[in-house]
């Protein structure tokens, strides 16, 4: 009986491991510190390639595991495939993720969660990844 319920056991948390990988894995966790890690002050961020309209866009969304809202501010950059790093500090974007919230980008939705490819490179074929630079992360009053 005892072996029965492992193996349930262990394909139950197989499975389990499964459906959760098969909800996030569209989602690449964006590095915002110099050890790879995509959270910061309790806020995860994440990026998605994909099309508007036929235009190539990345997606951003915004994790907010605090109890209280948070506000971002960051610029966008791309990286390219050939590793060159496409920036502009000069197009600041904030915005306040209320407590316990997901925020993400769609093609309707919140402007500030989408990045349009053709703002930074003219193939989207080249792009690799994003990066959310200088992210800065405060509690919102």
């Amino acid at each position: 009986m005892k072996p029965r319920f492992t193996f349930l056991l262990i394909l139950s948390f197989f499975i389990f491991s499964l459906t959760a990988k098969s909800q996030t894995s569209d989602w690449t966790p964006v590095f915002i510190d110099a050890s790879g890690g995509h959270t910061k002050n309790g806020v995860e961020v994440y990026f998605k390639q994909s099309a508007c309209d036929a235009d190539g866009v990345i997606f951003i969304r915004f994790v907010n595991t605090n109890s209280y809202p948070v506000s971002l501010e960051w610029y966008n950059a791309v990286f390219t495939q050939e590793l060159a790093w496409i920036h502009k500090p000069e197009d600041i974007k904030t915005i306040i993720v209320p407590a316990s919230t997901t925020l993400e980008g769609t093609c309707t939705g919140e402007v500030m969660l989408v990045v349009n490819l053709s703002d930074f490179i003219s193939d989207p074929v080249q792009f690799k990844r994003l990066s959310t630079t200088e992210l800065l992360i405060n509690a919102a009053n």
